[in-house]
């Protein structure tokens, strides 16, 4: 794992690739922070006044959303506990444009069903794992045909293939 975090400072100085490092963090700490202020928490605030999409409440907490995306940051993905009208609580996915602020279901996953709370052998990673190598170690997941065969593929009408589009 540190062979490929490190990869983009390999040939720099120790001094100038920590400093860059530094500055990395702060500016993916800072666009998570913009998009869960922005985008994820209004989406979600929405589903739940307006009873859309059989999103009753959101179990997890703002600080522990994870959002999973490619150093571009063109698309993120927000696997997300959520309460149904039911009282099932599931692992549900979406997917956030941030160029056009446009919210997805994505439909290529099944919801993980959860017992109460419980986190059952981490079904995110489970989940992802099957689709690409990736688990919540690494800071970005940059694996394109992830992105571009699973998540963002379009049929021939130019329509996503794997996404539902939500209010």
């Amino acid at each position: 794992m540190d062979e490929r975090e490190n990869r983009d400072y390999i040939g720099l100085y120790e001094l100038v690739a920590d400093k860059l490092k530094r500055e990395n963090e702060l500016a993916d700490n800072e666009f998570r922070r913009q998009m869960i202020d922005a985008i994820i928490l209004p989406f979600y605030k929405k589903q739940i006044v307006s009873k859309l999409n059989h999103i009753v409440t959101v179990i997890d907490k703002t600080e522990n959303l994870s959002l999973i995306y490619p150093k571009n940051k063109q698309v993120i993905l927000n696997p997300i506990k959520i309460k149904d009208e039911n009282g099932n609580i599931l692992i549900r996915y979406f997917i956030f444009l941030p160029n056009t602020n446009q919210a997805f279901e994505w439909t290529l996953v099944k919801p993980n069903i959860l017992n109460k709370n419980e986190y059952a052998d981490n079904p995110i990673n489970n989940t992802i794992g099957t689709l690409t190598q990736w688990d919540f170690s690494y800071k970005t997941l940059d694996d394109s045909v992830f992105w571009d065969q699973k998540v963002l593929l379009r049929d021939a009408t130019g329509n996503f293939k794997y996404l539902k589009k939500l209010q």
